[in-house]
C-alpha cells in the first residue's frame, strides 16, 4: 500500500479529501470492517458515493457495485437505507460468480 500512496501529503481535491497516508489507511481499515466504502465529498464537492465489493470464486474482490448521487440526496439516513440493499446485491452477484464465503 505504501508504494501506491507514497509518503504524502496526498493531493487535496476538496475540503473533505484525506491528505495523509495515515488517514487513508484508517479509512481503509474502516471499509474492510464494515464491508462497504463511502465517499463523502472527498473527490468532488457535492457528490457522495457508496460502493460494495464483488468477489470472484476465489473470494478475491474483483469488482465493485457503486452508486453516486448529490450529497443533498445521499443523506446519512438514505445511506443507512441503501447500504443493506447494496451489500445484499453485492453478495448475490458474488455468489453467481461462484463465491461461497468471505471476500478478501
Amino acid at each position: 500500500m505504501n508504494a501506491l500512496l507514497g509518503k504524502g501529503p496526498l493531493e487535496r481535491l476538496t475540503r473533505h479529501t484525506f491528505t495523509s497516508v495515515k488517514q487513508v489507511k484508517r479509512e481503509l481499515d474502516k471499509v474492510r470492517e464494515q464491508g462497504f466504502a463511502l465517499d463523502r465529498e472527498e473527490c468532488e464537492e457535492g457528490a457522495c458515493c457508496i460502493a460494495v465489493p464483488i468477489a470472484n470464486a476465489r473470494g478475491d474482490v474483483e469488482a465493485a457495485l457503486g452508486i453516486s448521487a448529490p450529497a443533498t440526496r445521499l443523506t446519512p439516513r438514505r445511506v443507512d437505507e441503501l447500504v443493506p440493499i447494496m451489500l445484499r446485491t453485492g453478495r448475490e452477484i458474488s455468489v453467481k460468480l461462484g463465491w461461497g464465503g468471505v471476500a478478501r
